[in-house]
């Protein structure tokens, strides 16, 4: 997970990035906040980087994670992400 600048002025939007490892056979990139799921898509043809905008006034801990199926086709998470710290000032 990227994002451009951990600290903000109150109002500004955020960039955050997941980037998923081109080989995944992923169905889903999840946003999290605080340990919460806070956005998801669904996987798109030959996309292996995501971008979710916030507002800076939404400071908290940010991570991504992909879904993929087993053979089993039961859903698995991918390991979370580094923590993104995003705060205002």
């Amino acid at each position: 997970l990227f994002l451009g600048k951990a600290s903000r002025e109150e109002g500004d939007t955020v960039v955050l990035k997941c980037k998923v490892p081109p080989l995944s056979s992923f169905f889903r990139v999840i946003f999290c906040k605080d340990g919460k799921d806070h956005a998801s898509w669904p996987m798109q043809e030959s996309k292996f980087a995501y971008n979710y905008k916030v507002r800076a006034n939404s400071a908290g801990r940010f991570t991504c994670l992909y879904q993929q199926k087993d053979p089993q086709n039961q859903e698995k998470n991918s390991f979370l992400s580094a923590t993104q710290n995003l705060g205002v000032t």
